[in-house]
């Protein structure tokens, strides 16, 4: 019985699994190196929104303060009465809709 063939063919087989072990190696060792890009960029972006909500909520506190400090400016600049007006009028104020400077100017005119 001749051997030789069968051998070739085995030969033959175990060298295309190797090729094809070899490829899959490399395809693996890519999709890694895209993966590792991929975590580094998402890393960054995640970096920068931390960045941007606390840059965002320094500016919301500096907002806040300044609020405060309108607020106490009117307390101590303007007549009880009037306060009190502006005071309803913050109240009752809707998301949708702004005090102007004009508004605020004919509110405190109005005041008695």
């Amino acid at each position: 019985m001749d051997f030789a063939p069968y051998i070739a063919s085995l030969q033959d087989r175990i060298k295309r699994l190797e090729e094809d072990f070899a490829r899959m190696i490399t395809e693996e060792h890519e999709r890694e190196e895209r993966m590792e890009e991929k975590h580094a960029l998402l890393r960054r972006e995640r970096e920068r929104f931390h960045e941007e909500i606390r840059t965002t909520e320094k500016q919301l506190m500096a907002l806040m303060k300044e609020t405060e400090q309108l607020v106490h400016a009117f307390k101590t600049a303007t007549r009880q009465k009037e306060f009190s007006r502006l005071k309803q009028r913050v109240e009752a104020w809707k998301g949708e809709r702004f005090l102007t400077r004009h508004e605020l100017k004919r509110m405190i005119g109005d005041a008695p």
